[in-house]
């Protein structure tokens, strides 16, 4: 009688070998591959398998709304890796401005959104014009939506994607005779202008200044965080507020920041960097939780971040920054996506863009031109200290908050757990005929005196008392000193910068808009193609995308742009590529090479200094050249664009025609170029 061979792993069926394989992180699926050929087979046989591995190398997340077959979702994507990397669109379509803009805007994976002006020849803001954009050839319908406010907008923050939210900043008389104006925020939704319905009090207060302030607003789950820059308050000019937007509540005390920007790297860790010290600060937002007052939810600094050290004399007096898109609740996929589109750029494998402006103080005049240094949000997370959540007082970490959350949320934050589709979809979903019987316009938004508001919560914080905001309405507690802060050491700027930044100089770029990047791509154009089209220029930044160039160039076989950061033969390097048949971006002096008052042999040598990562800097830094090896593929369109201005989102560049060439409130139209 013969013995039967024992089972081995390779004898199961391929569906459960498939499953198995599915289940591991990509690495190993790659290692499998190459050192077992059964296996190498079924996932060259396994759609499912290939799909998965090629979102996550590009950078992307798969949709859990979408119906599409996973054949289809493949092929989709390998469409639009190629357009990407060849920047060859499959449409143009043009986008007229319906109302007279303001200087206000926002772009999000899906939607334009422009201020309205009170009148072409008045900078006020009393609207938001929002512009779906199409993702089709044949999708020339594209809806718009009108909302009209009753008072002065000063600046607007998008959560569309994960709330259908908009959080709408206004201005009015104050009721005290201390201050000219007091701010509220609006919380609104995107998709019927009406307010919030998720929201326990639509109406938060944030204070009273005496001039227009400048603001910085970002949504990101439960946390909805206001920058407020009060340009006449010289003992407070900058106010930082944080908000439960679900409930209306405050977390902590307002306290005092020392710059505007702001961006989620997660739901409960905060980046603002920090211009007075000169360091990029993360901080630790506790979730909400049961029992607990959110007043006594202080946010604590975790990690300071130093940046180069500045000249004698110069001091940076601007930064912005931008990371899109922005971190979900539970990194669940943003249920007011799409529910055509298969997938998305994940939040998690975005680039971050800083833009600053140097002053020179012995002249009092600013440096001519911005810098701009990009860096990805996952490493600005893997630069925390081990252990950080340790050193935490009493507040709730994320993991911690996931055990209590219930219902849509929990579901959500489960890996591979369905996610049941929204009970409202804005207007992405809208079918045309649905939006041809819309008359083009939200309902008017009256913001009615008597709807629940903040004001209830702004009694003494139990944890932080401080002094009172000169002017505000009501008074807020203000935090003045970040009690985390002697715990939390600097990094040096040599210990975390040069690996794992790169800096541009943004002396030859149009004008830096912080919306100029999305996902791991920044766009710009020439100065000068304003007045002589110009080729458009896309920057990569994902490490996949590099390397698979680098190997292609040293076999011989790449097609594509200018490899930065990475190790290459000098031959291929000079050539960019060893195929007399393949396609390439001309590196030799390009007709509308930006900063053509250079010459040649400048446009060389300051190429050879990216190659070498070095960027000089004026003098503005103490080290100059400064160093950043973030290594990126550097692309060129084919074609020659005659835009103000240009911004990105994750499927398309939006190439901005204004008037007469001048401002924001001047835009006259904008051209889109679809990749996918």
């Amino acid at each position: 009688m013969e013995s039967t061979p024992p089972s081995t792993f390779l004898s199961l069926p391929a569906e459960i070998l498939i499953n198995v394989l599915d289940k591991l992180d990509l690495k190993s699926v790659i290692s499998s591959t190459q050192t077992c050929h059964k296996i190498k087979q079924i996932f060259e046989d396994s759609s499912r398998l290939q799909y998965a591995a090629e979102l996550e190398l590009a950078g992307m997340k798969d949709n859990p709304y979408c119906a599409m077959p996973i054949a289809e979702r493949l092929d989709r994507l390998r469409r639009r890796e190629d357009a990407w990397r060849e920047l060859q669109p499959d449409f143009l379509a043009t986008l007229p401005v319906p109302r007279a803009p303001s200087s206000i805007y926002d772009v999000t994976p899906n939607v334009y959104l422009l201020g309205v002006a009170v009148a072409p020849d008045i900078p006020l803001t009393r609207g938001i014009q929002s512009m779906r954009l199409p993702s089709e050839m044949g999708d020339t319908t594209t809806p718009f939506l009108e909302l009209q406010m009753t008072k002065p907008i000063v600046d607007f923050g998008t959560s569309i994607e994960e709330h259908d939210l908009l959080a709408v900043v206004t201005m009015a008389s104050a009721p005290d005779t201390e201050s000219m104006f007091a701010l509220e925020v609006a919380l609104i939704r995107h998709s019927t202008g009406m307010m919030h319905d998720e929201a326990q009090k639509p109406l938060l207060l944030l204070g009273g200044v005496n001039d227009i302030p400048s603001i910085s607003i970002e949504v990101s789950g439960e946390n909805l965080a206001v920058i407020v820059v009060n340009h006449r308050e010289l003992d407070t000019p900058t106010m930082f507020h944080l908000f439960n937007w679900r409930t209306g509540t405050r977390k902590g005390a307002v306290r005092q920041m020392h710059n505007a920007g702001l961006a989620f790297l997660r739901e409960d860790i905060l980046f603002n960097p920090d211009t007075d010290a000169n360091t990029f600060n993360l901080y630790h937002i506790p979730f909400s939780t049961p029992g607990v007052d959110d007043k006594d939810l202080e946010m604590q600094r975790i990690l300071s971040l130093s940046l180069p050290e500045l000249s004698e004399n110069h001091r940076i007096v601007t930064l912005q920054c931008r990371c899109d898109p922005s971190p979900t609740s539970g990194d669940a996929y943003p249920r007011y996506s799409s529910h055509k589109r298969p997938f998305s750029n994940d939040p998690a494998h975005a680039v971050m863009i800083v833009e600053m402006r140097v002053r020179d103080l012995a002249s009092g005049r600013e440096l001519p031109d911005a810098f701009v240094m990009f860096v990805h949000r996952r490493k600005l997370l893997e630069l925390l200290p081990e252990g950080w959540e340790r050193n935490l007082k009493a507040s709730q970490t994320r993991e911690e908050a996931s055990m209590d959350v219930e219902g849509e949320d929990a579901g959500a934050g489960q890996e591979g757990a369905p996610q049941p589709p929204p009970s409202l979809s804005p207007s992405s979903e809208v079918d045309d005929a649905d939006a041809a019987s819309v008359p083009g316009a939200y309902p008017t938004s009256s913001m009615d005196a008597d709807a629940p508001t903040e004001s209830d919560d702004t009694a003494p914080s139990t944890s932080a008392p401080g002094p009172s905001i000169p002017g505000a309405y009501p008074t807020p507690d203000l935090d003045e000193h970040d009690s985390s802060s002697e715990a939390v050491k600097r990094t040096p700027w040599d210990s975390w910068g040069p690996a794992n930044t790169r800096w541009l100089d943004a002396d030859k770029f149009s004008s830096v808009y912080i919306t100029s990047t999305a996902g791991q791509r920044f766009v710009s154009i020439s100065k000068s193609a304003r007045v002589e089209a110009s080729k458009l220029r896309v920057i990569d930044f994902n490490g996949y995308h590099v390397r698979k160039a680098a190997q292609a160039l040293g076999k011989g076989i790449w097609k594509g742009s200018r490899i930065v950061g990475v190790e290459v033969p000098r031959v291929q390097q000079e050539s960019q590529t060893a195929d007399p048949n393949a396609e390439v971006v001309e590196e030799e002096a390009d007709d509308d090479e930006e900063g053509a008052e250079g010459t040649d042999e400048d446009e060389d040598e300051a190429r050879e200094e990216q190659d070498r990562g070095l960027m000089g800097c004026k003098g503005a830094f103490k080290q100059d050249p400064l160093e950043s090896r973030l290594p990126y593929l550097e692309m060129k369109t084919k074609t020659k664009h005659n835009y103000n201005a240009v911004l990105v989102d994750e499927q398309r560049i939006l190439g901005i025609r204004n008037i007469s060439g001048e401002e924001w409130n001047v835009v006259r139209e904008v051209e889109i170029i679809h990749y996918g």
